[in-house]
């Protein structure tokens, strides 16, 4: 059997949302604070929303126009028992997940809401050549442009969960010249 024809698992350590949808949510009753954030413009009232549920649980709210820098500067005053709501799409998503387990903060204290882990859509790259972090819609086994050095990479279906993105390489690099 050839490495072509071996089926790899598609994003198999892509870390998957907890439901697709805010109302969906689970709440932890034992929480002392929830800090809920939205990555994109779209799930404000799904956050409102999951931010009335948690009634009488104290709530941090925090919009996509924050970015994840207003993440960290609440992640500096954060204490045991907080939980961590992420609404939103990719890569915003994977940003604050990412910012969230640098400070410290354990998959069991996340809870995610909407398409992560999918096959499509826009995710986040790093280039093994340059180490630059971009954008990209390509496929996973796909091609795209580096964001960095500008060469031709393919979106391979490894997934750091400490970047929070999939790697990419030069499909040539082993060849000699």
């Amino acid at each position: 059997m050839s490495t072509s024809e071996v089926a790899l698992p598609v994003g198999a350590n892509v870390p998957r949302s907890t439901a697709r949808t805010a109302a969906d949510l689970p709440i932890d009753t034992n929480a002392a604070l929830y800090v809920v954030t939205t990555t994109d413009g779209e799930s404000g009232a799904a956050a409102a929303e999951f931010a009335d549920r948690l009634a009488p649980i104290p709530v941090i709210a925090l919009d996509a126009s924050a970015g994840a820098e207003a993440l960290i500067e609440v992640l500096t005053s954060a204490r045991v028992g907080w939980r961590f709501a992420l609404l939103g799409g990719d890569p915003g998503l994977s940003r604050c997940r990412a910012a969230l387990r640098a400070a410290g903060v354990i998959d069991a204290e996340i809870v995610t809401a909407g398409p992560g882990g999918r096959a499509d859509g826009p995710r986040e790259l790093f280039c093994a050549h340059c180490r630059a972090l971009s954008v990209t819609d390509a496929p996973i086994g796909g091609e795209t442009p580096c964001g960095g050095c500008g060469q031709r990479l393919v979106v391979y279906y490894h997934f750091s969960r400490r970047r929070h993105a999939y790697l990419g390489y030069r499909p040539d690099a082993e060849e000699l010249r």
